[in-house]
């Protein structure tokens, strides 16, 4: 967006993390220069998240898996925490990238959230710069919460029993629905949609896979930054329905040529009811509607910023004293507990 300006590069190490904030006015992103952060729309959580400004490792990831040589990173710094040979993230007002290269890898994260709907796209693009052909697995994680955070933080077990997940392979998604406690209640529906691979001299190997459990996903007393399903070629397990710590999570595996790229897009939302999210599922396993959105999001972004008569400089400012002001929000909660 804009012009190239040096303000929005931001370091992956910092302490307290920086920040950026995406909202279309109803669904809302804050995401860190190292890749963590939250989604909650209408004050509801969306994916699970923790203040921890410390180790910041809460959030929805992507890992990339070289399947030649079995080196594995994820996207963004967290939550694997692995240096990579180049590394850079900027943080804007209508998005944030992340770019990293790890060997002959380069990766490139891009998060923006959608105008017109309660939902966000991570776009993920691979490039081989190598002269052999790359095999190359890009799973996606987050933890569903679909839940007020306070009621999510106070009851985190009993809040899971709530939730059922269902795998729509005609749309390569995943759907997520929390029950409703009482009668005058609404079920609250969950997505995440899987688009891709963009064909640019790459061969999809297989079918997508998927896994909604936790435990299978994880393994025994792993977190996000080790996996289990990250350290086997066995595939995911397709396990679906009411599992006892759901998530989302699609895997897609491409083989690359020399010098080729491909691209895949991740899109999590919410929808009023499982039509609303049938039609959200159709719309975003459509690559070019993923285009669309990316080019929305810029001119949405200028347009907000115009109006509200802030510069591109004045907008950076303000992403740095969020970062500040969410380390204090951290502080006083600890105190008061």
């Amino acid at each position: 967006m804009g012009s190239f300006n040096l303000d929005y590069f931001n370091s992956v190490c910092s302490s307290p993390p920086e920040v950026c904030l995406l909202s279309n006015g109803r669904y809302s992103v804050l995401l860190t220069a190292a890749g963590s952060g939250y989604s909650v729309v209408d004050g509801m959580d969306v994916t699970r998240w923790r203040e921890d400004t410390t180790c910041d490792n809460w959030g929805q990831y992507c890992y990339v898996r070289d399947l030649d040589n079995g080196r594995v990173w994820s996207a963004g710094r967290q939550p694997m925490g692995r240096g990579a040979d180049e590394e850079e993230a900027e943080l804007r007002p209508d998005r944030a990238t992340f770019r990293r290269r790890d060997g002959e890898i380069e990766t490139r994260y891009e998060v923006v959230v959608v105008p017109d709907a309660n939902a966000e796209v991570r776009r993920v693009m691979l490039t081989n710069h190598g002269d052999q052909p790359a095999t190359l697995e890009t799973t996606s994680y987050a933890e569903v919460a679909l839940n007020p955070r306070r009621a999510d933080q106070a009851h985190p077990a009993f809040a899971k029993l709530f939730l059922e997940t269902e795998y729509l392979p005609a749309a390569t998604a995943l759907l997520c629905r929390r029950r409703p406690r009482a009668r005058d209640q609404q079920p609250v529906w969950g997505l995440h949609v899987l688009s891709g691979p963009r064909r640019l001299f790459d061969t999809a190997l297989g079918d997508a896979q998927f896994e909604t459990d936790r435990a299978r996903f994880l393994g025994r007393g792993r977190f996000a930054r080790n996996p289990v399903a990250l350290e086997t070629t066995e595939p995911l397990s397709g396990t679906d329905g009411a599992v006892l710590d759901p998530i989302f999570s699609l895997r897609r595996r491409v083989r690359l040529a020399p010098g080729a790229s491909t691209v895949l897009a991740f899109t999590t939302g919410t929808a009023t009811d499982r039509d609303q999210a049938l039609v959200l599922a159709g719309r975003f396993s459509v690559p070019g509607a993923v285009d669309d959105v990316f080019d929305q999001a810029g001119s949405t972004g200028q347009a907000q910023l115009a109006k509200l008569g802030v510069s591109l400089h004045e907008a950076s400012l303000f992403q740095r004293l969020a970062a500040h002001v969410c380390a204090g929000c951290q502080q006083y909660h600890l105190a008061n507990q």
